[in-house]
């Protein structure tokens, strides 16, 4: 039997287009396809595991090649008031526990997901100031989490990203289905603003019920603009094409789920370009409130990291050195985590490395080194973070890598 409730968000997605249907001499349906791949050569050391007699001891090294990203899909636009955004994602192919790498391995037959699917909605024909996104994306906070992977100058993503997702959405791909409203405040002006505010359903086990997330972001422009055009998509390098700041600060409330009783964030973000030089980052203080709510106070965390970057031009290329600094903090006792369903302990992680640029924001090469390194209160065991767990290998204490790979956005 159809439960027609369910039928109103995906047919909701037709209006926009709807609206705008015009005979053949109106706007015109236009279509872009495209596929970007992240491919690397990974030598993991250092890593250690717990054995069965509660001893870590030694992974050898290991060098592995490694398909950290795939996105295939299609951009789409009607006119200049309505476009669209789908990829498909195939992550993780060739990862094993073994590696000092982050995150789960694809399956021998990679599987292939929907990663976004969203259309976006100027309501008012030339007028900046109100967008309407739908669909299923990323909730517009956090700087590392709305900036794709694969225009980071760093190799790997900051910690931020995962453990303020999961915060969020609860799952680490940070995507949710929902809606967001933003705009531009005084664009082209020296002191500009961009706002989102965003209603959003988190992603929850089948017998749990799960309350909305709302989120909201404001970000102010100094100098140069961040955007030309009002998208929910970001870049850090610019190669001396801007001189700007922004800064933004942002927050999220949610009710109770299954697994806590509400949970909130607040965060500033920055992202600075100075011709060749670029400067990014966040922090962000999370709290949940256990479902025992009579024990006296709340679960508490922080994540954030800070980046920075130099590009260079070498003939027509060119060469960006970077540095990234990474951590997540959380409340070290296991109980408090227990019941709200979040991180403990200390995770940590810096990154150096170059990026050679053949054709910009298109093909890059990358060689770079990360460290990583965390810290407890009692056993292992108590501590639930990704420094000290491996899908496939359970406790370990993670390594360290080098990497050296390719980015090709087609």
């Amino acid at each position: 039997m159809i439960n027609f409730r369910h039928l109103i968000f995906p047919v909701s997605l037709l209006f926009p287009f709807l609206l705008f249907a015009q005979p053949a001499n109106g706007p015109v349906l236009e279509t872009k396809p495209f596929l970007m791949v992240q491919f690397r050569g990974m030598y993991s050391y250092g890593q250690e595991q717990l054995d069965e007699n509660g001893a870590f001891v030694p992974v050898d090294p290991n060098l592995r090649w490694l398909l950290r990203r795939g996105r295939a899909g299609v951009r789409a636009s009607y006119g200049k008031q309505l476009t669209g955004f789908a990829s498909l994602s195939f992550d993780q192919i060739g990862q094993r526990p073994e590696m000092s790498t982050r995150g789960s391995g694809n399956t021998s037959l990679p599987n292939i997901a929907l990663f976004d699917a969203f259309l976006t909605w100027q309501v008012v024909n030339s007028k900046p100031w109100l967008y309407l996104t739908m669909g299923q994306f990323r909730p517009q906070i956090g700087r590392e989490s709305i900036t794709s992977g694969f225009f980071v100058p760093s190799m790997e993503k900051a910690l931020s990203q995962t453990y303020l997702r999961r915060h969020l959405v609860q799952v680490g791909h940070g995507r949710a289905p929902g809606v967001n409203a933003g705009g531009f405040i005084l664009p082209g002006k020296p002191l500009s603003f961009t706002w989102y505010l965003g209603l959003f359903s988190p992603w929850a086990e089948p017998e749990e019920q799960t309350a909305l997330l709302g989120t909201a972001r404001l970000a102010m422009h100094l100098g140069d603009p961040e955007q030309e055009e009002y998208a929910i998509q970001y870049d850090v390098t610019r190669f001396g094409k801007r001189k700007g700041i922004t800064l933004a600060a942002s927050g999220s409330r949610q009710g109770g789920n299954g697994k806590f009783y509400d949970s909130s964030s607040l965060g500033v973000d920055l992202l600075a370009n100075a011709g060749r030089w670029s400067l990014d980052g966040e922090w962000h203080w999370l709290w949940r409130t256990p479902l025992i709510v009579n024990i006296g106070r709340y679960w508490k965390g922080q994540t954030g990291y800070l980046r920075g970057s130099y590009a260079m031009p070498v003939g027509e290329k060119w060469l960006e050195w970077t540095a990234m600094v990474s951590s997540a903090q959380a409340d070290p006792q296991p109980f408090y985590t227990e019941f709200s369903d979040a991180f403990s302990g200390t995770d940590n992680v810096l990154e150096f490395g170059a990026n050679l640029h053949l054709v910009e924001r298109k093909i890059k090469l990358q060689a770079h080194h990360c460290w990583q390194w965390g810290s407890s209160i009692g056993p292992v065991g108590n501590i639930n973070n990704d420094y000290f767990f491996q899908q496939g290998l359970g406790e370990i204490r993670r390594g360290n890598y080098f990497g050296a790979g390719m980015v090709v956005v087609l």
